[in-house]
C-alpha cells in the first residue's frame, strides 16, 4: 500500500529506485521470454482467456478488497488522531499483474500469424536474428538512461505503476527483449557458447597436464 512505514522513509529514494531499475525489468524479461511459446500452445483466443483469468482476476480481488483491507489495518494500528481510513483501490503489487496483461495483449495485437501458417518448413522461415553486439547494448542502455533522466521529472503513478512513468520504457524494452530472445534462441546461444568456452578450458589444460607429463 501507499502508507508510511519505516522500511519506504529507509528505502527512498535511494536503494528502492535503484532497485526498482533492474529487477523489475528483469521480471518482465523472463515474462516475454515465455510468451511466444504460451501462445503458439495455446492460440490467440485461449492465450488472452489465460491471461485474464490468472492475471486479471487477483488483480482485481487485490485492489478491491485485499489492498484497501490492508490499508485499514494498517491506519487502525497506528491509532494517530485524525488519520481515518477511507476505502479507495489500491492494485499493491498487483500492479505488475494489469501491467502483464496489457503487454500480452499488445503482442496478440502485432503477432502476425500468417507468418507461421506460412513457414511450416525450415526453409521459409525467417533467418533468427543474432544476439545484439555489445556496443548496441551500451548505447541503448545510455539512450535509455538520458530518456529515464527526463521522465524523472514526471512523479506519480502511471496507470498503477509505482515510482514514477520512467520505469514504463525499460519495462517495454525488457518484454521485447524477452520475446525476440525466446523466438531468435539466445539463450540458448549464450549457454553453448559458456559450455564450449569451458569444454575448451578443460581440454587445454588436459592438454597441458599431458605436456607436463
Amino acid at each position: 500500500g501507499r502508507y508510511r512505514n519505516i522500511y519506504t522513509s529507509i528505502g527512498k529514494p535511494g536503494f528502492m529506485v535503484i532497485d526498482q531499475a533492474y529487477f523489475m525489468t528483469g521480471f518482465f524479461f523472463i515474462s516475454g521470454y515465455f510468451t511466444p511459446s504460451s501462445y503458439a500452445r495455446k492460440g490467440r483466443a485461449e492465450f488472452l482467456r489465460d491471461k485474464l483469468t490468472r492475471l486479471g482476476i487477483p488483480f482485481i480481488v487485490y485492489t478491491l478488497a485485499v489492498g484497501p483491507l490492508l490499508n485499514l489495518f494498517c491506519v487502525s494500528q497506528r491509532r494517530v488522531s485524525g488519520l481515518n481510513f477511507n476505502y479507495g483501490p489500491d492494485p499493491g503489487p498487483t500492479w505488475f499483474n494489469l501491467w502483464l496483461v496489457i503487454f500480452n495483449v499488445c503482442y496478440c495485437l502485432f503477432k502476425d500469424d500468417k507468418i507461421d501458417k506460412n513457414s511450416v518448413d525450415d526453409s521459409s522461415r525467417p533467418e533468427p536474428k543474432q544476439f545484439p553486439p555489445f556496443a548496441w547494448i551500451v548505447l541503448t542502455s545510455a539512450a535509455l538512461g538520458l530518456l529515464n533522466g527526463g521522465l524523472m521529472l514526471i512523479h506519480g503513478n502511471f496507470i498503477t505503476m509505482p515510482i514514477t512513468f520512467s520505469s514504463l520504457p525499460f519495462y517495454i524494452l525488457g518484454f521485447v527483449m524477452g520475446v525476440f530472445a525466446k523466438k531468435n534462441s539466445w539463450l540458448d546461444s549464450v549457454g553453448n557458447n559458456f559450455g564450449n568456452k569451458n569444454h575448451n578450458d578443460d581440454s587445454t589444460d588436459d592438454l597441458e597436464s599431458t605436456n607436463d607429463n
